[in-house]
C-alpha cells in the first residue's frame, strides 16, 4: 500500500510533541502522493482521525480508487483531481463502489451522484419478499423523496433537507384538513401525488424509513469500515401534530462532513 500514517499534536510542534508517547495525545492522519491532471504527484494529507486503525482505512480506500484507473495514466489523474476535491476541508472520500460504477457507465467523475440516482439504483436491486412492500418503496419515493430531494447532491444531504420535506408535508396536512371544512380543493404548490390526502405519522415515519434503507445500503456499498449507517438511532416520531421542533428533532442529523474517509454519521439533534 502506497503512503503512511502518522500521528500529530495541535500545538506548534506537530509532529515532533513529546507528549505523543502519551496513549491519548493527538490525532491520526495519513499522506500520499497522488497524480492529478496538474502534477505528476502531489501530497494528499488528511488529519484528524482517532486512531491509526481509521486513518489507515482511509489511506487503503484512497489506494482502492487509484487503482481503478487499471494504468491508464489519464483517467489515473482524473480520480486523482475528485480525491482532492472531495476530500478538501473535511469532506468524504468518495466510494469506492461508487467511482467503479461511474466509470462502467461511462459518466463524468465530477458529477455528484444526486439522491433521487441513488434511490433509483437502490430501488433497482431492491429484492423485497413482498410485492406490496416494493409497492410502498415505490410510492414513498415518487410522492415525496425524489421530488422533495431528488435534485440534492447525495454527498451534501443534510438534516436540514429532511426537516424542509416534513415541514413540507405538514403544510399540505394542514391546506387538505381547512380545505375539506370549508368544501373546497385544497392549493398544495408542488404537490405530485394524483390524489393528496392527510400524511399521517405513521406513513412519515414509513416515507423516513424507506429513506433510511436506501442510505444504508449506500453507506455499506464502498464507504469505510466500521461507519455508521445513516438513521441507525432515528427517534420515533411524536403522536398527533408535531411542532417545528418536534419534526427538527426527528430528522436525523445526517452529514458526511465530519472526518476525510469517515462515511455517513447519523445523530440525533
Amino acid at each position: 500500500m502506497k503512503g503512511s500514517t502518522f500521528r500529530r499534536c495541535t500545538c506548534p510542534e506537530g509532529r515532533h510533541c513529546p507528549r505523543l508517547k502519551e496513549r491519548r495525545h493527538g490525532t491520526w492522519g495519513y499522506d500520499i502522493r497522488v497524480k492529478t491532471t496538474g502534477a505528476d504527484g502531489r501530497t494528499l494529507r488528511r488529519g484528524g482521525f482517532a486512531t491509526q486503525t481509521a486513518a489507515g482505512a482511509a489511506l487503503q480506500q484512497v489506494n482502492d480508487l487509484t487503482r481503478l484507473a487499471g494504468g491508464d495514466d489519464t483517467l489515473e489523474r482524473k480520480i486523482g483531481d475528485l480525491i482532492f476535491e472531495r476530500s478538501k476541508r473535511g469532506g468524504q472520500l468518495p466510494a469506492v463502489e461508487d467511482v467503479k460504477r461511474r466509470l462502467g457507465l461511462r459518466r463524468d467523475l465530477a458529477a455528484g451522484e444526486t439522491t433521487g440516482e441513488w434511490l433509483e439504483m437502490w430501488f433497482a436491486g431492491k429484492r423485497a419478499k413482498r410485492e406490496s412492500v416494493k409497492r410502498s418503496y415505490r410510492q414513498h419515493m415518487d410522492n415525496w423523496l425524489i421530488p422533495h430531494l431528488g435534485e440534492v447532491p447525495l454527498d451534501r444531504l443534510t438534516s436540514e433537507h429532511i426537516a424542509a420535506m416534513l415541514d413540507q408535508i405538514e403544510v399540505w396536512n394542514a391546506e387538505i384538513t381547512a380545505a375539506s371544512a370549508e368544501g373546497r380543493a385544497p392549493a398544495l404548490d408542488g404537490d405530485v401525488r394524483a390524489r393528496p390526502r392527510v400524511t399521517g405519522p405513521t406513513t412519515q415515519r414509513r416515507i423516513m424509513a424507506t429513506l433510511r434503507a436506501a442510505l444504508t445500503r449506500r453507506s455499506g456499498s464502498g464507504g469505510s469500515r466500521g461507519t455508521r449507517a445513516p438513521g441507525s438511532s432515528c427517534p420515533s416520531r411524536p403522536s398527533g401534530r408535531p411542532s417545528s421542533g418536534h419534526r427538527s428533532r426527528w430528522a436525523c442529523s445526517w452529514t458526511t462532513r465530519t472526518r476525510p474517509g469517515t462515511g455517513w454519521r447519523c445523530s440525533t439533534a
